[in-house]
């Protein structure tokens, strides 16, 4: 059993950019930790967490050159949630896979 090269990449690019936007926008620079899980069951359907407890800030209605990267989750997921709080943000993502 493999998982496909796209499934591979894609599920790459969101577990990245979920890390750095908990990184970047949670903790602006305090020291804080991101959890990250991923489970796979037995209908190849994977799920990918990431957690923080930084501070939520709402994306701006017009990011700029930036502020893609929830748009590029969406797009790569079969379901995405993101619950956002002061008390901190997690990210819920499941798809599922493509074998071989």
């Amino acid at each position: 059993m493999a998982v496909s090269e796209d499934d591979c990449i894609e599920l790459e690019l969101s577990a990245v950019e979920a890390t750095s936007n908990s990184i970047e926008h949670g903790y602006a620079g305090r020291p804080g930790s991101v959890g990250v899980e991923v489970t796979l069951d037995e209908d190849a359907q994977l799920t990918l967490v990431v957690s923080d407890t930084g501070g939520w800030r709402v994306p701006p209605v017009d990011p700029g050159f930036r502020g893609r990267g929830l748009k590029m989750m969406r797009e790569c997921a079969d379901h995405l949630r993101i619950d956002g709080t002061t008390a901190g943000t997690t990210v819920w993502m499941t798809r599922r896979l493509r074998l071989s």
